[in-house]
């Protein structure tokens, strides 16, 4: 048989759980830099800044380097920072000189809605520091702390635990501002949820599916760009049907075991009547799943 592609295993199925062989899932290198921005930009139009911005904000659960949670922090962003385009703006990619370009009809950043200072305070939560893991601000960098402090954000938080629907919820997480402490003089993992504005995932590997049943749980809204399937780390995953050609999919065969990404897709949406899917402008795997209302599971 044909060698497996570079970074591959002997079946074809990148180290990330990926069932395409060869595929680009997370993106080539040159769109990487746009993705958390593309992302936070989805996040600010669809629940809107004064929603981010409710209680201790913002759960950026498996965020890696924790580019997301930098760019909600960062926000309002300039037009001399890149050539964003805020997300009124038509977003878009265009080939430009063999690559892409995030674009759109204006460069323009957007605006606090009292006109002041902005800023999304947000928690990353990921047991890894992927990045300047010697510093004392986790993963960001001093030229990515200058921007926060030129816009007046807050300071992201980092949370070196791994997320998942048990173990997290019971742990004390210490003190959090805007959150209820519990008698220890901490906040719990539930808690933390429970008073979050949402819980947000960009490519989060193993812990898509918890973030969504965590929110749909607690009431929270929502927001996962799924990535990677990893089929044989949970076998039990089954499609149960029901999905109309109205929300963007058809209904799967009862029973049908998820093993592809569009089958994951369907099972992550088969969760809640309530859940919407939209494609984000970015190489990859670029389709968000979310719930922007509150309650829980009905």
């Amino acid at each position: 048989p044909a060698p497996a592609p570079p970074g591959h295993g002997a079946k074809g199925r990148d180290k990330g759980g990926c069932e395409v062989s060869g595929c680009l899932c997370h993106g080539p290198k040159h769109a990487k830099s746009q993705r958390a921005r593309v992302f936070a930009s989805f996040l600010l139009d669809t629940f809107g800044p004064d929603e981010l911005c409710r209680g201790c904000g913002v759960l950026d659960i498996a965020g890696g380097r924790g580019r997301l949670s930098l760019e909600l922090a960062a926000w309002p962003w300039s037009s001399s920072l890149s050539n964003f385009v805020g997300p009124s703006a038509n977003l878009g990619f265009a080939e430009e000189g063999g690559s892409s370009k995030l674009c759109g009809q204006k460069e323009a950043g957007m605006v606090p809605p009292n006109g002041e200072g902005g800023g999304i305070q947000c928690t990353l939560i990921d047991p890894l520091l992927r990045k300047n893991s010697g510093r004392d601000h986790g993963p960001w960098s001093p030229r990515d702390l200058k921007r926060i402090l030129k816009g007046g954000g807050p300071m992201p938080r980092h949370l070196a635990r791994p997320f998942d629907a048990q173990d997290f919820l019971r742990a004390d997480m210490g003190k959090h501002d805007g959150c209820v402490v519990d008698g220890a003089g901490g906040v719990s993992g539930a808690g933390l949820v429970e008073c979050s504005s949402c819980l947000v995932g960009l490519h989060p590997d193993e812990a898509t599916e918890d973030i969504l049943d965590v929110a749909l749980r607690f009431g929270r809204p929502v927001a996962i760009v799924p990535c990677c399937v990893f089929p044989d780390l949970f076998p039990g995953r089954r499609l149960c049907g029901g999905l109309t050609e109205e929300k963007g999919r058809k209904d799967g065969t009862e029973g049908e075991e998820v093993r592809t990404y569009d089958q994951f897709l369907r099972y992550l949406l088969e969760k809640d009547e309530r859940l919407q899917m939209a494609t984000l402008p970015f190489e990859g795997r670029n389709v968000v799943i979310y719930c922007n209302t509150y309650g829980p599971i009905q």
